[in-house]
Order: structure tokens, then C-alpha cells, then sequence
């Protein structure tokens, strides 16, 4: 990614963080991929479907990323 002037994964959720940005990774997903919690970056909170629609509907912008 660098070559092509890309920032990685982890430039990019420290920059989100820094524009105060909500993350909320999913734990249904996360059970699927087999991924847990001590492998995201810190400052991620962690929810399912419900708490996800929750934080959508108190926000001015929300995004989905699958």
C-alpha cells in the first residue's frame, strides 16, 4: 500500500480516531472470522445488529461497512 501512496488500515482508523469518529465493530462477524477483541485497534467498541441501528439513529452520519 505504500507504494501506491495508500495509508494502511491501522493510519487510517488512528486518523478516524483523531476526527473523533465512532467505531463499532460487529461481534457476529467477528465470531465468523474468527477475529477477537485483542486483535483490533484499542478505542473500538464492539456491538451487534441492535446496538449498531441504536448508534445510526442518534447520528447525523453513520456508515456500514460488510
Amino acid at each position: 500500500m505504500a507504494g501506491k501512496n495508500i495509508h494502511s488500515p491501522a493510519e487510517l482508523v488512528e486518523t478516524a480516531q483523531s476526527f473523533e469518529v465512532h467505531l463499532v465493530a460487529c461481534t457476529m462477524t467477528m465470531e465468523v472470522m474468527r477475529l477477537r477483541k485483542e486483535e483490533l485497534p484499542d478505542g473500538v467498541e464492539f456491538g451487534g445488529a441492535a446496538h449498531f441501528i441504536n448508534e445510526a439513529n442518534q447520528s447525523d452520519v453513520s456508515m456500514f461497512i460488510g
